[in-house]
């Protein structure tokens, strides 16, 4: 008996040796076994002694034993063949697992092993693109030298070509001209058929011209704190006096007539009339001497006194060629100016213009009478004598003036009241007028512009912030 308990006990342990993988779970079925094999062979033990016992004391109580006793091992054999078949289903189980896994070991070799080979195909891509961006870098260096030589080729011909197109238009211009030489040769004609006495008065009248001794100011009365002074208007008329007298002056001896209309009357900086003006006026020039009369009309009532004349200017002028300069001219003289309703006031000045690019002038001008102050002015100016023609033998200039007023502490306080109290500079001029002469008379539209450039004299004023004037203004003349 022991001897079968023995084999079936190695035969249970031989069975799950030969598992070829057994887990934490197996172990631990075979250790109960062990255990339960250890019990039996105790109660096996018992067992015999109890049959030794009945053996002696009765036959019958001996079978009865062993047959319990083989009972109980045919019950505990069944179990154990039990387990055995459930430890090799739980084999099976765990061999599928591993198999399992092993399949999707080798799937994620597998793709390693393609992910390692596109990894080494993009690297070689890579390294193609980047030998490929040193080619196209190598090739724009070469066009960038091949592009420099094509610039200056070009540079070259766009040389050749624009001395071609003047070349060209110069002469279409010789061409022009001398299709008009017939044409002028008729009026030269015309013009030494013209009597002596006529000739000699335009070469009086053009030398007095020439002089441009004309001087035309202008006053009106503003408000400064209590008292009213006068001012003076310095409008730049850009006018040409190229005309055939009417009527027979003596030698030496010029007549002219002005009007003007502007937008807005400023002068030296102050709006004395924010709505439109008329001022016409007249000068007589007799050698260097010239008189002249300048007024001012307002033509609505925001002054309250539309349609009246609110200043009459007078001025004597005296122009000449400084002596022993050469390029340098001088003007000096006196201003007048009068108004219906406030105090007269007068204004002697003296001035220099030179003969250089763009003509600078300076002119200073001294209050004599109500303010007692000083005020200067700087100018530039540039013409061109035809920008464009309005039809035969009626060209279009352009006159441009730009001046830059500075005032005494006097003058300031006594025009821009007590709070501008030192000198400053006052006010910044522009006008670009178009003189063209029509029948006689010369014509000027002109654009202006004039702002006020120091910030308490800008404080000062009624407008203040707005004291930025854009207006236009229309000129004629007629000289005899």
């Amino acid at each position: 008996m022991n001897k079968m308990k023995i084999l079936l006990i190695a035969a249970v342990f031989l069975s799950a040796a030969s598992s070829s993988q057994a887990d934490d779970s197996l172990e631990e079925k075979l250790a109960k076994l062990e255990a339960a094999s250890k019990a039996k062979q105790s109660n096996q033990k018992s067992v015999d002694k109890t049959e030794a016992i009945a053996a002696k004391n009765s036959n019958s109580a001996k079978t009865l034993a062993e047959r319990i006793a083989r009972k109980t091992l045919a019950e505990r054999i069944d179990e154990l063949e039990a387990q055995q078949k459930s430890m090799q289903q739980t084999n099976k189980g765990t061999d599928a697992r591993v198999y399992e896994l092993g399949r999707k070991l080798q799937a994620l070799k597998t793709q390693s092993f393609k992910q390692q080979q596109t990894n080494e195909a993009v690297i070689g891509k890579i390294d193609e693109l980047k030998n490929q961006q040193d080619e196209l870098k190598a090739q724009q260096k070469s066009l960038q030298q091949t592009n420099k030589g094509t610039d200056a080729r070009f540079y070259k011909l766009g040389r050749k070509f624009q001395a071609l197109e003047t070349q060209f238009k110069q002469q279409q211009t010789n061409e022009a001209l001398t299709g008009r030489i017939p044409e002028l040769e008729r009026k030269v004609g015309v013009l030494e058929n013209q009597s002596e006495l006529l000739q000699a008065n335009r070469e009086s009248y053009s030398k007095a011209v020439n002089k441009e001794s004309r001087l035309n100011h202008s006053t009106v009365a503003i408000e400064a704190g209590a008292n009213k002074f006068p001012v003076e208007p310095p409008v730049i008329k850009a006018t040409k006096l190229l005309s055939t007298p009417p009527f027979q002056l003596p030698d030496g001896v010029g007549f002219e007539v002005t009007a003007d209309y502007f937008g807005k009357y400023i002068w030296r900086g102050q709006n004395l009339s924010d709505d439109p003006v008329f001022q016409p006026g007249a000068t007589l020039t007799m050698g260097g001497l010239t008189a002249g009369f300048w007024s001012n009309l307002e033509t609505t009532s925001i002054n309250k006194e539309g349609g009246e004349f609110t200043e009459f200017d007078w001025s004597l002028d005296y122009s000449g060629d400084v002596p022993f300069v050469n390029g340098v001219g001088y003007s000096v003289g006196v201003i007048n100016y009068k108004f219906p309703s406030i105090e007269d006031t007068t204004e002697v000045y003296l001035g220099f213009g030179f003969d250089l690019p763009l003509s600078p002038s300076v002119t200073v001008y001294w209050d004599v009478d109500e303010i007692k102050g000083t005020y200067a002015s700087a100018g530039l100016g540039h013409s061109i004598e035809n920008i464009a023609e309005l039809g035969p033998d009626m060209p279009v200039g352009m006159d441009i003036g730009l001046s830059l007023g500075l005032g005494s502490a006097s003058y300031n306080k006594g025009y821009w009241g007590p709070t501008v109290n030192s000198a400053k500079f006052n006010d910044l001029a522009l006008s670009v007028s178009f003189p063209v002469e029509v029948r006689g008379w010369s014509v000027a539209p002109s654009l202006n512009y004039v702002t006020l450039v120091n910030g308490k004299v800008r404080d000062s004023d009624a407008f203040r912030s707005e004291s930025d004037y854009f207006f236009l203004g229309f000129s004629i003349a007629k000289g005899f």
